[in-house]
């Protein structure tokens, strides 16, 4: 819990947004004008394609570690779920 706390903080919770499955989730944060996604399953691993607002992300795994950048401007991406939750946090620019 607590790595989740440091990855999320100054985020509150928004929404739970709806996906192809009732075992994979898609949580949304809010701090001010970003936005931070935390995405897993309880079912076995495999694709997800899902709505994003356009802008840059940075995912990280469970322990906070950026993993790579994501630029979404056609507002799909497909991320790959698995037991461990992954966050997606949008990068304000200033």
């Amino acid at each position: 819990m607590r790595r989740i706390t440091s990855v999320l903080y100054g985020f509150t919770f928004d929404k739970r947004v709806a996906l192809d499955s009732s075992n994979d989730y898609c949580l949304v944060f809010k701090n001010g004008h970003q936005f931070a996604y935390a995405l897993w399953t309880t079912d076995e691993p495999h694709d997800v394609t899902f709505s994003l607002g356009p802008a840059t992300y940075v995912c990280s795994d469970t322990t906070g570690q950026a993993s790579r950048w994501v630029r979404v401007q056609t507002q799909l991406i497909t991320v790959h779920l698995t037991q461990s939750p992954i966050y997606l946090k949008s990068v304000v620019r200033d």
